[in-house]
């Protein structure tokens, strides 16, 4: 699990350098062996598929994103992750000296562009989840 929460750690972070916006909108703790979600995992996304991937979900450029951090990390062990994660130029690697603390992906939105992006998603995913909690 550790393993695969590293790669949608980069996955989220690589479409906010990106676009403005997270892929998953997971919340990550700094944790010395590497981000940890704050959410809890849904560990069904670890077993084999039962029928195949749908992407209705994702847009053409996540499911690109996803699949770039698959083909350049999807190799690595967990422990080469967090190697990586400690030389490359990552939130993760530039907050890891606060354990324990969120990782603020708007540090990343360096443009006026991907902070309106950003608002707008976040927006969209509070609307989202609203909607979700009535239906219940």
């Amino acid at each position: 699990m550790s393993k695969a929460t590293k790669l949608l750690y980069l996955a989220d972070e690589h479409a906010v350098r990106k676009t403005g916006a997270p892929i998953l909108w997971l919340s990550y703790r700094v944790d010395v062996n590497g981000p940890l979600t704050v959410e809890t995992f849904p560990t069904q996304l670890l077993r084999s598929p039962i029928k195949a991937f749908i992407d209705d979900e994702f847009s053409d450029c996540e499911i690109n994103i996803l699949q770039d951090i698959v083909d350049h990390y999807g190799r690595y062990t967990d422990k080469e992750l967090v190697e990586i994660l400690s030389r490359e130029d990552t939130l993760w690697n530039r907050t890891k000296k606060t354990p324990g603390a969120l990782i603020d992906f708007t540090q990343l939105l360096d443009t006026d562009y991907k902070k309106a992006a950003f608002e707008m998603a976040y927006e969209f995913q509070i609307s989202r989840i609203s909607l979700g909690d009535e239906e219940k």
